[in-house]
C-alpha cells in the first residue's frame, strides 16, 4: 500500500479530506482506509449494542441464607432450570463456611452435581476462605468495606448474564457477580445436565478484595 508524503498526511490531517493532488494511487488508499474504520466502528457498536441486547441483571432475595444440605437440595429443586438461580446460590452456599465449614462443603458439593469437590478444591475453599469469611457476603446487596461487609437484610444478590443462557445448545454459560469490595464482578461457570437442570461448574468468587475496616490497620 502507498504511503502518504509528509506535506499530504499534513494536508489530510488539517482539512480532514485527501488534497486533490494526490496521485491516483494514494488517493485510492485513502479511501480505502477511511471505509475500513468506518466499517470497524460500524462492527464495534453493533457488537456493544448486541451485547446490551442479550445481557440481563436479575435479583434475587433470600430472607434466610441456607443453613444445610437439606435447605439447599430444596431451594435448588424449585430453580434447577434457572442457570441465574444456582449462581445465586453459590455465593449463598459459600456465604456458610464461616459458621460451618462441613456444612458449606456438602451445599457445594450437591451444587457441582456429579463433579465433587477433590481434596485440592477442598484446600483451596481453605485457603481463600480461611480468615476471610467475609468475601461471599461481599455480593450481597450493603455489603462493603466501610461496615466489614454486612448485607442489609433481607439478603440481596445481583446476577448478570446472558438472557437466553438456560436455552443455549452448548449447555454451558457465564454468569457475573459483583462485589462490594472489588472493581470488576466475578464469573461463575455453570453446565446444564440432560435433563435440563443446572449445576456449579466452576467459579472466581475467591480473589481477595478490599480489606474490610476491622481488618485494616489504617482505617
Amino acid at each position: 500500500m502507498h504511503s502518504l508524503t509528509r506535506s499530504a498526511r499534513e494536508c489530510y490531517h488539517k482539512k480532514g479530506s485527501l488534497p486533490d493532488a494526490l496521485p491516483t494511487g494514494h488517493v485510492r488508499a485513502g479511501a480505502q482506509i477511511l471505509s475500513q474504520r468506518r466499517k470497524f466502528r460500524h462492527f464495534l457498536s453493533r457488537s456493544e449494542a448486541r451485547r446490551e441486547q442479550m445481557t440481563m441483571n436479575r435479583q434475587f432475595t433470600f430472607s434466610r441464607l441456607p443453613q444445610n444440605l437439606a435447605e439447599m437440595q430444596g431451594m435448588h429443586e424449585r430453580g434447577k432450570n434457572d442457570p441465574f438461580v444456582v449462581a445465586a446460590l453459590t455465593v449463598a452456599a459459600l456465604c456458610r463456611y464461616g459458621s460451618d465449614r462441613d456444612a458449606c462443603i456438602e451445599m457445594f458439593n450437591y451444587l457441582r452435581g456429579p463433579r465433587p469437590l477433590s481434596p485440592y478444591d477442598v484446600q483451596f475453599l481453605r485457603d481463600r476462605l480461611g480468615g476471610k469469611e467475609y468475601k461471599p457476603f461481599s455480593f450481597f446487596a450493603g455489603a462493603v468495606p466501610g461496615n466489614n461487609y454486612t448485607p442489609t437484610q433481607p439478603y440481596v444478590i445481583t446476577i448478570s448474564g446472558d438472557e437466553n443462557a438456560a436455552t443455549r445448545e452448548n449447555g454451558r454459560c457465564q454468569m457475573l457477580i459483583s462485589s462490594g469490595g472489588a472493581d470488576s464482578p466475578r464469573p461463575v461457570d455453570l453446565r446444564r445436565k440432560g435433563d435440563g437442570s443446572w449445576w456449579l461448574w466452576d467459579q472466581f468468587l475467591l480473589s481477595d478484595i478490599r480489606t474490610p475496616v476491622k481488618d485494616d490497620p489504617w482505617a
